[in-house]
């Protein structure tokens, strides 16, 4: 082979060399990019810590004890709350998308209980609250007071559906970020252990008839998903919750709302 054809040779391998690794990123763009509108499926983990806004209503707050809402504040501690289910993502054109799904949600506290219940109200007759208690116009001193001491814990469980409108940003190849904001319904499912009655300070065992049957909460979260193929990809974000809806039914003295934040998990499938 002449010189002048080893040297034509060289060039084309050159050429072919250097358009390699665009040939093969677009390759891979291609792979990796989903025609929208697309459906996934995906399981979603969010533990998170939760905290408790405990306050009186004001219609009923002379049907309190006065030193109830201090014990609650200053005995009880929130544990860690735990979400768990089904998402349903639809993803739009232009990077928009709505998602849904079906979670078990619990929410709980620990007790640690240890007071005495030394001054005993003085009832007043006229309208009953919620759960039969008189309005409190006063005190005994008991001199031998009745001691609680209880350590224990007490959960709520949920069926919990949401509904979010969100933004995708592709960073990169695989990679991207989602922003979702929302609402949520949870309709309770039941609830376990002790709390103490407002009126008199005694322990009762929890009752459904305390609490509020649906609740609404808002929500939203921030989401980095890697594509691990054409139909794969996982995710990690932080995501916020905030009741909007008192925990208590209505003609209760307490007003109740929870708020959470974590971290959350994901992984999704795409089905369509």
């Amino acid at each position: 082979m002449s010189g002048k054809g080893i040297e034509t040779l060289s060039g084309k391998l050159a050429g072919v060399v250097r358009a390699l690794p665009v040939y093969v990123e677009a390759n891979i763009k291609h792979r990796h990019r989903v025609a929208a509108p697309a459906l996934d499926l995906g399981l979603v983990l969010n533990p998170s810590l939760q905290g408790l806004q405990l306050r009186l209503a004001s219609a009923w707050s002379n049907y309190v004890h006065e030193d109830y809402l201090g014990i609650r504040r200053n005995q009880e501690s929130p544990l860690q709350a735990t979400q768990a289910g089904l998402e349903l993502a639809l993803r739009l054109r232009k990077g928009l998308r709505i998602n849904s799904g079906l979670w078990y949600a619990e929410q709980g506290r620990r007790q640690d209980y240890h007071y005495d219940i030394s001054k005993i109200p003085a009832y007043r007759g006229g309208t009953a609250d919620l759960f039969g208690n008189k309005l409190i116009e006063g005190y005994f001193i008991d001199p031998t007071p009745e001691q609680v001491r209880y350590s224990g814990t007490s959960k709520m469980q949920f069926l919990h559906i949401p509904l979010q409108l969100g933004y995708e940003h592709r960073l990169g190849i695989r990679g991207g970020v989602q922003v979702q904001a929302g609402a949520a319904a949870a309709f309770l499912l039941g609830s376990n252990g002790v709390d103490i009655n407002y009126s008199n300070l005694t322990l009762n065992n929890n009752s459904n008839a305390w609490m509020r049957d649906t609740r609404w909460s808002a929500l939203g979260s921030l989401n980095y998903f890697r594509q691990l193929s054409p139909v794969l990809r996982v995710g990690a974000g932080f995501r916020l919750e905030q009741s909007l809806s008192n925990q208590y039914k209505s003609g209760a003295a307490l007003i109740g709302k929870n708020g959470s934040s974590g971290i959350m998990f994901n992984l999704h499938y795409r089905i369509y």
